[in-house]
């Protein structure tokens, strides 16, 4: 099975969450399932190093240092452009399923985007 993992925290710099995720990925793996992980990034970086021989691919969420501004180029105004990238991704890799591993990246894609990119009616 092809899955994306969309998650905020990642290794090699991350909390418990980040760990969490890898173990889960690394559990995939181990399964023979194809893992993609995809982590907003606020340092703008597109292309991340491997970790374990994880791939990550970042998505650029930068934002001002300005505290209203802040949460809204890292909340609302990340959601739709998220769900586009991840709508792409899913067509490109051929993704089966989605894990969204915090409460954020949940809500990034709705049901019609995961069905749209995945070539599905949305059943």
């Amino acid at each position: 099975m092809r899955i994306l993992i969309a998650t905020d925290a990642f290794p090699p710099v991350c909390g418990g969450s980040g760990w969490s995720t890898y173990e889960l990925a690394r559990g995939l793996r181990q399964r023979a399932h194809h893992v993609v992980i995809v982590q907003p990034r606020r340092d703008g970086a597109a292309a991340l190093p491997t970790y374990d021989g994880f791939a990550v691919l970042g998505f650029p969420a930068t934002a001002p240092p300005i505290p209203f501004v802040r949460n809204y180029f890292r909340n609302e105004r990340l959601y739709g452009r998220l769900a586009r990238f991840l709508e792409s991704t899913i067509a490109r890799e051929r993704i089966d399923i989605v894990h969204g591993q915090h409460l954020l990246p949940g809500q990034w894609l709705r049901r019609d985007q995961l069905d749209a990119g995945n070539g599905r009616s949305g059943q």
